[in-house]
C-alpha cells in the first residue's frame, strides 16, 4: 500500500556541531602525542604498574595512535558514511526516521511496532528516543529546523502510538 499522506521534514545535524565533535575528539590524541614528545618521567598506572620514562613514553605513543583511529572513526562517520537525507518522513502508518547506529542508515518504524518513546535532555541538548521491534532511533532536537518543529514531531508519534511523552 502506497501512502498518499507524506510529510516531509526537514533534518539534518549541523556541520558546526559535527566539527566541534571531530575537533574534541582530535584533541585527546594531540594531548597524548604532547605527553610522549615531552615525558621524561616515569609514570604510575592506578598505583599497580609503575613504568620507566622510557616505556612511558611507549606507553603514550600507543594511546596516542590508539585514540587517533577513534578520532578518524568519529571524522569517517560524521562526515562519510552518515547517509543523511536532509529530511524525516511521516506517514500516516510509519515514520521513516535515523536509526541509532554509528553508521547512521535511515529506518522505516510503523506506529504499530512503537514499544516506547521518551525525551532526554542531556547537558541541554534535547534527545526525542523511539524504541521499536524494527529498531532504535534518536532524534535531536538541533537536527530540526526550530524547537517547535522538534516538539510537535514528539507529540505527533506519540499520538499515533497512544503514548505520552515520557522523560
Amino acid at each position: 500500500m502506497v501512502n498518499q499522506n507524506v510529510l516531509r521534514i526537514p533534518y539534518a545535524i549541523p556541520a558546526t556541531n559535527k566539527a566541534a565533535m571531530v575537533l574534541m575528539s582530535s584533541a585527546i590524541p594531540a594531548l597524548f602525542a604532547y605527553l610522549a614528545l615531552t615525558n621524561h618521567a616515569r609514570l604510575s598506572l592506578l598505583g599497580l604498574v609503575t613504568l620507566s620514562p622510557h616505556s612511558a613514553t611507549i606507553f603514550y605513543w600507543v594511546v596516542t595512535i590508539v585514540t587517533l583511529l577513534a578520532a578518524f572513526g568519529a571524522f569517517s562517520m560524521s562526515f562519510f558514511r552518515r547517509k543523511d537525507l536532509g529530511y524525516i518522513e511521516i506517514t500516516e502508518d510509519s515514520a521513516f526516521i535515523p536509526q541509532a547506529s554509528l553508521a547512521g542508515n535511515m529506518i522505516t518504524i510503523p506506529y504499530a511496532a512503537i514499544q516506547s518513546a521518551r525525551l532526554l535532555d542531556v547537558h541541554g541538548t534535547r534527545i526525542f528516543i523511539v524504541k521499536s521491534s524494527v529498531g532504535e532511533s534518536r532524534l535531536m532536537a538541533m537536527g530540526f529546523s526550530s524547537v517547535a518543529e522538534f516538539d510537535n514531531f514528539c507529540k505527533h508519534i506519540c499520538d499515533k502510538v497512544g503514548m505520552r511523552l515520557s522523560a
